[in-house]
């Protein structure tokens, strides 16, 4: 009987013990439970959100890229355009370059420079069929820039580089374009342009005269498809240059130079700027800009030897991509493309046709040096040069 008294009590406290922890258990496993779901709840509302959000801006993003990216948007109103090409007066003829004639002009009382594609072929020369063919091709050429002037810049931009077959139509084009993508007060303004096919149909600008009933101009625009407006600056000549002091054309140079440095990051991609030539450079209030690029290349090259393209042919035919190398010397791969692939072939350009007559007369220009040297460094040095 002892016994029994004894154990029984001992039992019913440890059930006791036992039942006050499973409570506490399942009061934990509750609270945790609804911990869990809280949390749950949570993390969906802060996805979901960040999901819609992200989708919203993503639809910005490509809404905001369209309009901004596009040529007709980053071109905006001109104030030439077909409409009022009567209202241009070409006076003397400034020069004749490959693909395009410059003269001196007046448009609404200001002096403006008009640049008007060239005539590739006669047919005294070529014979009627070529010169359809041509016609042919340049009909096409300005089908292209109709067609893609809301896409992208950089989309239009090899459209006209890879289908536009005639030279001269296709590079007055890409240049009325790049002036869209380059605004900057070191390189005049595109105060308009006017293009339209040889019936006088408009490709872009609201009215149009055909082509052989535009305004008194000496019939230098009566019968071009592409006619585009600059702003008017001074030549430089070299026989000016040699006495300017050194330090003041080194100061005019630096923001150029600088800018050209800045063309590896563009709304089209890096540009090259093989074509260029010290004629490039003007005269506008007192500064030194550009007037054009000349012959330029403008696109990304890809790292991947599967994926090269022209551009890389054409840098491994000047020697500046090396032998098992797919990017130009310096240049390194990025997210699949060549950084800067263009800095060496700017860099020996501006060696050749800038820096070896901006410097005549001052015995300083070292041809290895320059081409060595990047060219915001090269500058440095020759400024230096000075102080010593």
């Amino acid at each position: 009987m002892t016994f029994v008294i004894i154990v029984v009590p001992v039992q019913c406290k440890k059930r006791r013990k036992l039942n006050m922890v499973m409570r506490n258990l399942r009061r934990f496993c509750i609270i945790f439970g609804i911990f869990i779901v809280f949390v749950f709840v949570f993390l969906c509302f802060i996805l979901s959100y960040k999901y819609l959000n992200d989708a919203q801006s993503e639809v910005t993003h490509i809404q905001t890229t369209k309009a901004f990216y596009s040529f007709n948007s980053l071109s905006g109103t001109k104030e030439f355009t077909c409409a009022n090409l009567e209202d241009l007066q070409i006076g003397e003829k400034l020069g004749s370059g490959a693909y395009r004639d410059a003269y001196v002009g007046k448009y609404h009382n200001t002096k403006v420079a008009v640049k008007v594609v060239k005539e590739r072929f006669s047919v005294r020369a070529f014979g009627q069929e070529i010169v359809d063919k041509e016609a042919e091709a340049e009909a096409n050429c300005l089908h292209i820039f109709q067609q893609h002037k809301d896409s992208h810049v950089k989309v239009l931009m090899n459209e006209l580089r890879t289908k536009c077959e005639s030279w001269n139509v296709q590079h007055m084009l890409l240049e009325i374009v790049y002036h869209s993508i380059h605004k900057s007060d070191k390189i005049v303004e595109n105060i308009g342009y006017c293009v339209r096919d040889a019936s006088g149909q408009n490709q872009g600008n609201e009215d149009t005269k055909p082509a052989d009933k535009v305004g008194s101009n000496n019939g230098v625009t009566q019968s071009s498809s592409v006619i585009s407006l600059y702003e008017f600056a001074n030549d430089l000549t070299e026989d000016n240059l040699v006495s300017l002091p050194l330090l003041y054309k080194l100061n005019q140079m630096r923001e150029i130079v600088l800018w050209i440095a800045s063309l590896n990051d563009t709304l089209a991609g890096p540009f090259g700027v093989g074509g260029f030539q010290f004629r490039h450079i003007a005269e506008l209030n007192r500064k030194w800009v550009l007037i054009d690029l000349g012959s330029f290349d403008s696109g990304d090259i890809p790292c991947d030897k599967k994926s090269e393209n022209i551009l890389t042919k054409k840098l491994k035919k000047l020697d500046l991509i090396k032998p098992g190398e797919q990017c130009p010397v310096n240049s390194s791969c990025l997210n699949g493309v060549c950084n800067d692939p263009y800095e060496l072939l700017n860099r020996h350009r501006f060696c050749d046709t800038v820096w070896k007559p901006l410097l005549k007369g001052h015995n300083i220009y070292d041809k290895e040096k320059c081409y060595n040297m990047r060219m915001e460094k090269y500058l440095d040095y020759l400024e230096s040069s000075i102080v010593m």
